[in-house]
């Protein structure tokens, strides 16, 4: 059995973690959540428990996977001597891989969205991508399998790669041109007219928006984006060094976290108040309302390029993390069946997608 796969640095170690805790859950989910619950109010409640129950989790788990130094679907009988509890291991396991699938769906969509905004990019109409575009690839089986079919080939042929010549490269590149492209977006939706309403909205709370829903919702956004109870922050701690600082480490990543989450709720509310529309759209809020947004913006085709690209890193950030919990867990520490067992993770994953769209269908 080849030896446990480690990180080469604490930074590569702190920005794949970063990656994974961030994804989707701060740039896609906590916009949507946030204009649902409340604004402010939800984001008040979602930097409560991330600081005084996430990051404790967090660093838990870190320790876990540090002390281990194992797949999953061992570390506990390594720790406690009691196989029974390696069922855990395997809880989490089946999670990633329902999880996975999940994300494979968003990022088909923006795979999808790059690709038309790419076409359209000289001539582009927010108002007819916005919503006949959505509708179209929501009810077409047939773009939504090939979407989710890139995105899932994209994160294998990452992870085959491994930790160091993979996971930590792609992480130290994805991760810093994730703040980059945010921080532009913010720039220009604060410099809209009527942008201040919008601000006003995700960082003023207000005592009457707090309901029991929206703390359950704002407890739970705190696990998803910090990727907690899924197993898989023990399995990027399980690859650090005995050296590696876990508490430090957990915090930097908690603050990156919170920090993703404030700049895309900067990014989106301020543009989405300056132009009129509601915070309530739900899910489609990125994929309806922002196209029409952008439109109205001077170079605003190019300006949602490269935020549909920001968002395509910050679902493969997260995805990455998803398949290669599986993959460590089936190769148990041999490098020589990376390849094959990402092939196979992915497939199935494949699979399990194309027969649930057909189903649903």
């Amino acid at each position: 059995m080849s030896k446990q796969s480690q990180w080469k640095s604490s930074t590569g170690f702190i920005l794949a973690s970063a990656g994974s805790a961030i994804g989707l859950g701060a740039m896609w989910k906590f916009p949507y959540m946030a204009g649902i619950y409340g604004g402010g109010a939800f984001l008040l409640m979602f930097l409560v428990f991330t600081i005084f129950v996430g990051l404790p989790l967090l660093v838990m788990e870190f320790t876990v996977g540090k002390m281990g130094q194992t797949y999953t679907t061992k570390i506990y009988e390594k720790l406690t001597q009691k196989r029974w509890l390696n069922i855990i291991g395997w809880n989490g396991n089946l999670a990633v891989f329902v999880l996975f699938g999940f994300y494979s769906v968003i990022g088909g969509w923006i795979i999808i969205y790059i690709f038309n905004v790419a076409l359209q990019l000289l001539s582009f109409q927010g108002g007819k991508l916005g919503d006949i575009q959505f509708e179209s690839i929501i009810g077409s089986p047939l773009l939504t399998i090939i979407g989710q079919g890139v995105f899932i080939l994209l994160t294998m042929i990452i992870v085959m790669m491994g930790v160091e010549k993979g996971l930590e490269k792609a992480s130290k590149f994805m991760m810093p041109l994730l703040f980059i492209f945010l921080i532009v977006i913010v720039i220009k939706s604060l410099t809209l007219g009527g942008s201040m309403e919008g601000l006003k909205f995700i960082l003023q709370p207000r005592v009457e928006d707090i309901t029991m829903e929206g703390i359950l919702f704002a407890l739970g956004q705190s696990f998803f984006t910090l990727s907690l109870g899924t197993t898989g922050m023990i399995t990027y701690a399980s690859y650090a060094s005995k050296e590696m600082p876990i508490k430090t480490s957990a915090v930097s990543i908690v603050a990156m976290n919170i920090l993703v989450s404030v700049l895309a709720g900067l990014a989106i509310f301020p543009a989405i108040a300056a132009f009129g529309y509601k915070p309530t759209d739900g899910p489609g809020l990125l994929f309806k309302v922002l196209p029409k947004v952008f439109d109205q913006m001077a170079l605003g085709s190019t300006f949602y390029f490269i935020f549909l690209i920001l968002f395509l890193f910050a679902a493969l950030t997260s995805s990455i993390s998803l398949l290669e919990l599986n993959v460590s867990n089936f190769t148990k520490n041999d490098n020589s069946k990376r390849k094959s067992v990402s092939f196979y993770a992915s497939l199935l994953v494949f699979i399990y997608q194309y027969s649930s769209n057909t189903i649903l269908q």
